[in-house]
């Protein structure tokens, strides 16, 4: 009966992934359903077992974000004309321009 429901529930996950990630996908959503059932088989509460569960996405969105500041920083930088000051070039580089 386990590896009916398992199978399923693996038919179903697939879907709501591109063909491309399916199988990260598929995969990661079957090692937090076996985490998860570790931590309540430890009796730890609900609230616990989600929290662990949401905390990896958490992380990964705090990563995004704090990523995307710089690169949006230098994606102006870009756009800004470029100013020839050549007190800002380090003497190394300016004998080579």
């Amino acid at each position: 009966m386990v590896r009916l429901e398992r199978s399923t529930v693996n038919g179903i996950v697939s879907g709501f992934y591109p063909t491309i990630v399916r199988g990260n996908g598929v995969g990661y959503a079957s090692g937090m359903g076996r985490a998860a059932g570790y931590l309540l088989a430890a009796k730890l509460p609900l609230e616990a077992v989600l929290a662990s569960i949401a905390a990896p996405y958490i992380v990964v969105a705090g990563v995004c974000l704090a990523l995307d500041r710089p690169q949006r920083r230098m994606a102006a930088n870009a756009e800004s004309p470029v100013t020839s000051d050549i007190a800002a070039v380090p003497a190394p580089l300016r004998s080579a321009t």
